[in-house]
C-alpha cells in the first residue's frame, strides 16, 4: 500500500467515525422537535389507546405503519423526543451496515468510496434524525430491495424467501409513503431492459418476473390506502389487515408459478416485444429517457443540487448562510460526481449491451435515471426528506460503478470526496457548537422555506411547565410539538392562564420566540 493509499484510508477512517459520532451526537435534542414528528408522536399515543384504526397518516398519501410502530417503543421505553426518533436512527444505521456489506463483497475499494460519499452528506447525517415516516424507513427499505437485487443478479439466487422479503419491504414502503412507489417502478422498468432483446439469462429473467409480480401488491396498496376511508376501515379493519399480510406470500407464490413459464417462452416473447418496439415510435428509448429526465430536472434538479452541496443543509438546520466559497465548493463537488456517475452508467450499458455480463452493473446504470424520470409522478414538492433515497442511490451507484468502469478517476474522486467530507464535517461541528441563530428564510430550488419550524422550542415547553400553564396557542409548527411534550412527560395544571406563542426573529434572550400570557 503506496503512501497516498495510507493516507486516504486513515483520512477516510477519522471522517466515518466523525461521522457515526455526529449521527449519534444529541440526536433527542438537534434538531428542534418539527411539527409533523410530533404529530406523528400524538398519532402514537393514540394508537396506544385505541390500536390499530385507520391506514392513514397526516395526508392520504402517507401511511399509519409508522406511528404504530412508534406507539409499541412508547409502550416499552415511554412516549419521548429519544423514543419517537430512535426507531428512524436504528433503521438508518441498519440500512447503511446492509449497504456496506453489499459493497464489500464487490470490492474494499467500492465499500470505502460509499463511505466517503455518505460523510459528505448531511442530509444522512444530521437531517435523517427527524422522525418523518420517510426519513425513518426509506433507506432500510432501499437498501432490503437493493440486497434483494444483489441475490437475484450477482448470485443468481431463485429463494422464495428473497422473493417474499421483496414483495413484504415494497408492500410496507408504499403504505409508509406513496413516494416509495417510484423506486418500485424505477426497478420494474430497469429488470424490463434488462431482460428484454435477448439479453436475458436466467437471473434476469426471474428479476423481471419479481419486479413484475411485485407492481401488483404496489397498486393494491396505493388504492387501498387512497380509497379507503376511516369508517370503511374500521368496519372491515380485519379483513383489510389480513389481505395486506397474505399479499406477499400470494405474490410469492404467483412469482414461483410464473418463472419456469417465462423461461419456456421468453425467447418467443422477446421476439415479439422488439418487434412491436421497432415498428413503434420507442425504437430509441435512450431519446425517451432523457426527455423523461426533463420534468425532474425542472421540477427537483435545483432543489437537489442544493441538498448534495449541503447549502440547504446548513440553511435549514443551522439558520446559517454559507460563505461564498463554500456554495461554490459544494455545488464543484455535486458536478464533479454527478458527472463521473454519468459516465459511468453510460460506459456500463454499452458494455453490457455488447456481451451481457455484468447484469448488476447494468441494472445500477439504469436504475438511477429510471428513479429520477418517475420521481416527479409522485411528488412535485422540493424537501430534502423525500431526496434522501435519491441521495442514496446516486452514492451507492457511484460505489458499485466507479471502481469498475472509471478506475483511473475513483481515486481522484476519493480524494475529492474526502477533502469536501472534512470541510463539510468541519463547518457542521463548527455550528453545532455554536449558540443558536435567528430562523432564516431561503429557497430550496423553486420553493420558500424557513429553518423556524426546527428550532428548539424546549426552553418555551420548561417555561410552560414550571409556570403550570397548559392552555397556549399558536401556528401547527409550535403547538404540536408542545402538545406532544406536555402529553409524553405532563405537568401540572395548576394555572388557568393561556400562552399566546410565536416566532420572533429578535427576541434572541427568549430563544427567538414571545410569550405572551
Amino acid at each position: 500500500m503506496g503512501t497516498r493509499a495510507v493516507l486516504q484510508t486513515t483520512v477516510l477512517l477519522a471522517l466515518a467515525l466523525s461521522a457515526a459520532v455526529m449521527m449519534v451526537h444529541g440526536f433527542a435534542s438537534f434538531p428542534g422537535l418539527h411539527a409533523d414528528e410530533a404529530w406523528a408522536g400524538l398519532r402514537a399515543l393514540e394508537h396506544q389507546e385505541r390500536g390499530f384504526f385507520t391506514l392513514h397518516g397526516m395526508r392520504y398519501y402517507a401511511g399509519s405503519l409508522y406511528p404504530y410502530a412508534l406507539s409499541l417503543v412508547f409502550k416499552a421505553r415511554g412516549a419521548s423526543v429519544e423514543s419517537l426518533r430512535l426507531p428512524g436512527l436504528c433503521l438508518n444505521v441498519a440500512g447503511l451496515g446492509i449497504l456496506l456489506l453489499l459493497l464489500l463483497r464487490q470490492s474494499v475499494r467500492s465499500a470505502g468510496l460509499f463511505v466517503a460519499l455518505c460523510c459528505t452528506s448531511l442530509l444522512l447525517l444530521l437531517e435523517a434524525r427527524i422522525a418523518w415516516e420517510v426519513m425513518a424507513w426509506n433507506l432500510f427499505g432501499m437498501a432490503c430491495l437493493v440486497a434483494v437485487a444483489h441475490a437475484f443478479l450477482v448470485r443468481g439466487s431463485s429463494s422464495a424467501l428473497t422473493a417474499f422479503l421483496f414483495f413484504a419491504v415494497s408492500l410496507v414502503g408504499v403504505l409508509n409513503h406513496f413516494v416509495f412507489v417510484s423506486w418500485s417502478l424505477a426497478f420494474a422498468l430497469a429488470s424490463a431492459v434488462l431482460w428484454w432483446r435477448g439479453r436475458a439469462s436466467v437471473a434476469t429473467s426471474r428479476f423481471f418476473v419479481l419486479n413484475a409480480v411485485g407492481l401488483a401488491p404496489v397498486f393494491i396498496a396505493c388504492v387501498l390506502q387512497w380509497r379507503l376511508g376511516e369508517d370503511s376501515f374500521q368496519h372491515h379493519s380485519t379483513f383489510v389487515l389480513s389481505s395486506l399480510v397474505a399479499l406477499p406470500l400470494l405474490a410469492t407464490g404467483l412469482w414461483r408459478a410464473l418463472v419456469p413459464v417465462l423461461e419456456r417462452h421468453a425467447p418467443s416473447l422477446q421476439a415479439w416485444c422488439s418487434a412491436r418496439l421497432e415498428g413503434s415510435r420507442v425504437r430509441k428509448p435512450h431519446v425517451w429517457l432523457r426527455v423523461a429526465l426533463v420534468p425532474f430536472l425542472i421540477m427537483h434538479g435545483i432543489g437537489l443540487l442544493g441538498v448534495l452541496g449541503n447549502d440547504v443543509l446548513y440553511r435549514r438546520l443551522f439558520g446559517y448562510v454559507p460563505p461564498l466559497a463554500l456554495r461554490l465548493t459544494g455545488l464543484l463537488f455535486v458536478s464533479v460526481l454527478l458527472a463521473a456517475v454519468g459516465v459511468a452508467c453510460l460506459r456500463t450499458f454499452r458494455a453490457f449491451r455488447q456481451d451481457a455480463t455484468d447484469p448488476h452493473g447494468a441494472f445500477w446504470a439504469l436504475v438511477l435515471p429510471l428513479y429520477a424520470a418517475c420521481f416527479p409522478l409522485f411528488t412535485s414538492r422540493e424537501s430534502p426528506r423525500h431526496y434522501l433515497l435519491l441521495t442514496l442511490a446516486l452514492f451507492y451507484a457511484g460505489a458499485v460503478l466507479i471502481p469498475s468502469h472509471l478506475p483511473r478517476i475513483r481515486t481522484r474522486l476519493l480524494t475529492v470526496t474526502l477533502v469536501f467530507a472534512a470541510v463539510t464535517q468541519a463547518v457542521a461541528w463548527w455550528n453545532l457548537g455554536s449558540p443558536p441563530r435567528p430562523p432564516l428564510d431561503f429557497r430550496i430550488g423553486w420553493r420558500k422555506e424557513t429553518s423556524k419550524h426546527l428550532q428548539d422550542i424546549a426552553p418555551v415547553y420548561a417555561l410552560l411547565k414550571q409556570e403550570g400553564i397548559c392552555r397556549y396557542e399558536g401556528e401547527f409548527f409550535i403547538q404540536q410539538p408542545l402538545e406532544f411534550l406536555r402529553q409524553a412527560e405532563g405537568w401540572s395544571c395548576a394555572n388557568p392562564a393561556a400562552a399566546t406563542i410565536e416566532y420572533c426573529p429578535t427576541c434572541e434572550a427568549t430563544f427567538f420566540f414571545s410569550v405572551r400570557r
